[in-house]
């Protein structure tokens, strides 16, 4: 896991009320597996893609790679679901308070991937 999503999940953790306990160690299990649907399970537990910063981008951290999975797959019909389709379709996530040319940017990137 690189150090931006630790970063992330750091964050999260700190933003959550103390009687909740975020599992770093779970949620980066389910992520390495590639168990997309259950970290976004076990993220939204914990919290919604519109709380808070942190929680946005994790939101779209997690759909981001079962996009990029399916594009690894070669399940192009999924990941053009990912991009365009459903509440939580890549090209839905607003962008909260801060770093809001992040998603704007990667979007880019994904979408030119996608086109080739």
């Amino acid at each position: 896991m690189d150090s931006m999503s630790a970063d992330l999940m750091k964050g999260l953790e700190t933003s959550l009320p103390k009687f909740f306990y975020f599992d770093r160690e779970h949620f980066g299990a389910l992520l390495v597996s590639g168990d997309m649907d259950g970290a976004h399970i076990y993220l939204s537990k914990f919290t919604n893609k519109d709380s808070n910063y942190q929680s946005n981008l994790m939101f779209y951290l997690v759909h981001r790679q079962r996009y990029c999975n399916f594009l690894i797959e070669g399940y192009f019909p999924g990941a053009g679901f990912c991009i365009a389709v459903g509440p939580d379709a890549l090209h839905r996530f607003g962008t909260a308070e801060t770093k809001k040319d992040f998603i704007a940017n990667d979007l880019q990137r994904l979408y030119s991937v996608h086109r080739m």
